[in-house]
C-alpha cells in the first residue's frame, strides 16, 4: 500500500480555513490524544464505517430528544 495520493481534482473549490476556526481548533485539540487516537487506528485497522455511522445517529437522535 503506498502512502502517497493523487493529486486533487483541478476543478476542486479551494477555500482558505478562517484564522478564528483554526483558534478555535488549536484551544479545544489535545495533540496527545489525536496522536493516540491515529496511533490507534493504525495498529487496529480502525473502526467499520457503519459503526462510524451509527454513532453519529445516535447523538444526533439524543440532541434531538433533549431540544
Amino acid at each position: 500500500m503506498s502512502n502517497e495520493y493523487p493529486p486533487p481534482p483541478e476543478d476542486m473549490p479551494r477555500e482558505k480555513i478562517p484564522p478564528a476556526l483554526i483558534e478555535w481548533v488549536k484551544r479545544n485539540t489535545n495533540k496527545e490524544q489525536v496522536l493516540a487516537g491515529i496511533r490507534e487506528i493504525l495498529e487496529t485497522g480502525g473502526v467499520p464505517f457503519e459503526e462510524i455511522i451509527r454513532e453519529v445517529e445516535k447523538r444526533v437522535n439524543a440532541h434531538e430528544r433533549n431540544s
